[in-house]
């Protein structure tokens, strides 16, 4: 909402499919390998171990942030101040899982690099279609004065 509130509408749009689709890639993996979870757990959890959910879509998002977000701030210092933030609540929330015993250290270490490369194809598709994109998002105002004019 708050780059469509900026006017980033094929941000804002990139930023929702990233998310869903890189939360469904993780879904079917998840099912696809079903790796059972540690059994010596503190805190009850259903579902399969592989990939962790919860590192995998904090991932995204902080990418997201890293990229889209952070920009806006012109000072490098606040910029280097954010990501540390941002990364180290990754870290945390790995940590935190690792402690939790709900995932195995491969599980937390696997959905890194499983939203990295998901970001990085995310990135291409963003590139390759943005100009598609703008020129169907270009095209709307006039579709709907269409639409008007015909009522």
């Amino acid at each position: 909402m708050w780059l469509f509130s900026r006017n980033k509408k094929i941000e804002s749009i990139w930023t929702v499919c990233t998310l869903m689709a890189g939360d469904a890639i993780a879904f079917l993996i998840k099912i696809t390998v079903k790796r059972p979870r540690p059994t010596d757990k503190l805190i009850p959890d259903a579902g399969y171990s592989f990939p962790s959910g919860h590192v995998f879509g904090t991932t995204i998002l902080i990418l997201l942030v890293i990229y889209l977000v952070i920009p806006y701030f012109k000072n490098q210092e606040t910029q280097f101040l954010l990501c540390a933030l941002a990364i180290s609540w990754l870290a945390v929330l790995i940590f935190s899982r690792l402690y939790l015993r709900g995932h195995f250290a491969s599980d937390t270490l696997g959905s890194v690099l499983l939203a990295a490369s998901w970001w990085e194809v995310s990135q291409m598709l963003y590139l390759k279609y943005y100009d598609t994109v703008a020129g169907i998002l270009n095209r709307l105002p006039l579709l709907q004065k269409k639409i008007r004019s015909k009522k």
